[in-house]
């Protein structure tokens, strides 16, 4: 081998494969490509960064929680309050009492049922707090001896004081008659003061 050709294959030993200049030779001649490459192995590094990251967090958290005993949550100081306070049959008068927390509104929905030994006659009830009439229910009924639902009254009591209040349910008028086939329920709910 002549020292030219030692000198040829030295320099093709040492110079890049033609595929790579040309790979080479596109990078530097499309400054996009470039661009583009350096933004998606940034972005592939950011990803297992941030999966990383959070990782380590899950396994802080779960070592925190360990030995760890979770703190009761506060209990909210009760506004509201509600309670069935009668739920019967029979005949009526039939009373309740609901034991409110705070002074303010009271929510009161009462049903019932009855009838009248003559038709074509309003049958009902009276719902009463405290003595105070404050709602009725009531329908007519145009035939005798027909027990019927009354109209569900719900009635809006404001200024109700703390403590004990008394629900009392009363016939309408003498043609309301009640029995053991009539059923009551009355519930109270209570709202804070508005």
């Amino acid at each position: 081998m002549g020292k030219e050709e030692g000198a040829a294959c030295r320099v093709r030993a040492h110079s890049p494969p033609l595929k790579r200049k040309e790979q080479q030779t596109d990078m530097e001649a499309n400054p996009l490509r470039r661009v583009l490459t350096a933004k998606a192995t940034t972005l592939v590094g950011l990803a297992m960064l941030v999966a990383l990251v959070m990782l380590v967090m899950a396994s802080l958290d779960s070592v925190g929680q360990a030995g760890a005993k979770p703190k009761p949550k506060p209990q909210p100081t009760r506004q509201f309050g509600a309670k069935e306070v009668i739920n019967t049959n029979g005949a009526l008068p039939h009373q309740g009492t609901y034991n409110k927390r705070k002074g303010g509104t009271l929510i009161v929905s009462a049903a019932g049922s009855g009838f009248s030994n003559t038709g074509a006659k309003t049958v009902g009830m009276t719902v009463l707090v405290d003595g105070k009439n404050v709602g009725t229910a009531q329908v007519f009924t145009n035939e005798n001896l027909s027990h019927k639902a009354f109209v569900s009254v719900f009635a809006v009591v404001n200024n109700v004081p703390k403590g004990s209040v008394n629900i009392e349910l009363k016939p309408l008028n003498a043609d309301t008659q009640t029995d053991q086939n009539d059923f009551f329920r009355v519930t109270v709910e209570e709202q804070p003061r508005g």
